[in-house]
């Protein structure tokens, strides 16, 4: 044992800088890729970026050509002097652009008004004094509190707080409180967390804190800050006046479990109301807002902008690239102009520069061909779903795609992973067409996708008496040739939040 040099000759696999950006540029959606062209041109001189022209201004191309184009391109602009480089056209993403690619089908074919009615005249001064007009001119401004609600909830809030006729030392109070709210507006805080918050400067008591929160719970919007569901739903109810408002409050006293369960000719009878009364009142505690303080939520929105489009053009459904979200980018052609009349440093920089951004330009070609093939492949397997919906989604897995687009599975997941797809039936990502199968009677299989829209139809149509257990619908779909098992149903049922069939029943 001791150290010594060995001479060995091998052969391994390893990714070249620009097979790694061909990759990294495949598994980027269209918003990504905007992004990381303009990120490359700040760091590449010779690149440009323009706005996306309309698709009616492209010309369609074969891809022989296009390849030809690009290198004959990129030769003469490499070739070219200082005198015939201006006349040089700039390369650009266009040359890459595809044409209209055709599907072949298979043939297959409760109006209450509200009123803020304060149980006490306190309450009632303190309304007065939120809005310093008449109630009228309050329900007026209802809409637009919640259209002009850019800011968080707690700002929206704090707006009202400075308009109340608040001492020092509620006003303390209430900040404290506006700070403890959730994003749905409720306070699941302690009361000593508050209290501790407000100390040393300021000693106040567990009611002195709950008084001053039950007036804020009156704030725009209603039930804000409350600290149950109950209580929420009671101060809304407070807040209306509605024939079946008494009702109301004692059905929401119940409990939202006990609610969601109610036997309504047992209710009927507990309450000792009709039938149709019971009926309104659950209909106006329906009206309520669980989440008061949902509609404030800031989180950021991300958009989606599709990949690909899908339309039926002539009885065919045609698949085309969406070249509105990316920028074009191209050469830019003077630059060549400077090559043999600056010095040999500053040419190698530009050679390497324009090296790069031709192998950009070969990447977003290459890009732009596996999309569009993936896309046309998936299409053209799940054709009689876009011809009669979600229970015609045909099984379909990683493998079929790739074998008859020619690539790796591992590419195809590339470029399905965040690419979305915009068609008749919504936008959807290119990952919602695959999805595995479950046998049939005459031998196929239908996709769990299918099974889960079987599924929602049937609850859907039922009887809200005599909702349908797992093993009813089980009977079903093996009646109509999908042979599945009581389980299976349930784990369908559960992953579209469905409620099993004793929390559906309604009397």
């Amino acid at each position: 044992m001791r150290p010594a040099l060995q001479l060995k000759l091998g052969t391994q696999l390893s990714l070249t800088p620009q097979l790694k950006q061909a990759i990294k540029l495949l598994t980027l959606n269209n918003l990504e890729l905007s992004a990381e062209l303009s990120q490359i041109a700040e760091m590449n001189p010779v690149l440009e970026l323009d706005d996306a022209p309309d698709d009616a201004d492209y010309d369609a191309h074969e891809d022989a050509e296009r390849e030809m184009r690009l290198h004959d391109s990129v030769d003469e602009l490499g070739k070219s002097n200082a005198a015939d480089a201006p006349q040089s056209e700039p390369i650009s993403s266009d040359d890459y652009e595809d044409s209209e690619s055709p599907v072949q089908p298979s043939g297959d074919d409760a109006g209450a008004d509200l009123d803020v009615e304060p149980d006490s005249a306190d309450m009632r001064d303190w309304g007065d004094g939120v809005d310093g007009k008449s109630k009228q001119d309050s329900d007026d401004r209802e809409d637009s509190y919640h259209d002009d609600a850019t800011g968080t909830l707690a700002d929206h809030l704090r707006a009202q707080l400075d308009l109340l006729p608040f001492s020092w030392r509620e006003t303390a109070i209430a900040h404290v409180l506006i700070d403890a709210a959730e994003d749905d507006g409720f306070i699941r805080e302690p009361v000593d967390f508050q209290r501790a918050a407000l100390a040393p400067e300021l000693i106040v008591s567990a009611k002195e804190l709950e008084t001053v929160r039950h007036r804020l719970t009156w704030l725009d919007p209603v039930g804000v800050l409350c600290r149950s569901l109950i209580e929420c739903l009671s101060v809304q109810l407070q807040s209306i006046k509605h024939p079946r408002r008494t009702l109301a409050l004692d059905l929401v006293a119940l409990g939202p479990e006990a609610l969601a369960r109610i036997d309504r000719e047992k209710a009927a009878r507990q309450f000792e109301v009709e039938l149709c009364e019971l009926s309104e009142a659950l209909a106006l505690v329906r009206t309520l807002d669980p989440r008061p303080g949902a509609r404030f939520n800031t989180r950021r929105i991300e958009y989606i902008v599709p990949d690909v489009r899908v339309q039926k053009q002539g009885g065919k459904w045609v698949v085309k690239l969406n070249r509105e979200a990316l920028p074009r980018v191209r050469i830019n052609g003077s630059y060549a102009a400077l090559l043999g009349k600056c010095k040999q440093v500053d040419e190698q920089f530009l050679k390497t520069q324009i090296a790069d951004a031709k192998q950009l330009l070969k990447s977003l070609a290459q890009r732009e061909d596996s999309v569009l093939r993936v896309a046309q492949a998936i299409v053209k397997e799940q054709e009689r779903y876009f011809e009669h919906g979600l229970e015609y989604l045909k099984p379909l897995i990683l493998r079929d795609i790739a074998e008859q687009v020619e690539l790796h599975e591992s590419t195809v997941s590339r470029i399905t992973t965040r690419k979305y797809m915009h068609t008749p039936r919504g936008l959807l990502e290119f990952k919602h067409f695959f999805s595995s199968g479950v046998a049939t009677r005459d031998g196929g299989e239908a996709s769990a996708t299918a099974i889960q829209e079987m599924i929602r139809r049937l609850v859907e149509t039922e009887d809200a008496e005599k909702p349908m257990s797992d093993s009813v619908l089980g009977e079903i779909l093996k009646a109509r040739g999908v042979m599945v098992a009581r389980r299976t149903v349930a784990k369908y049922r559960e992953a579209l939040g469905i409620p099993s069939s004793t929390d559906r029943v309604r009397r």
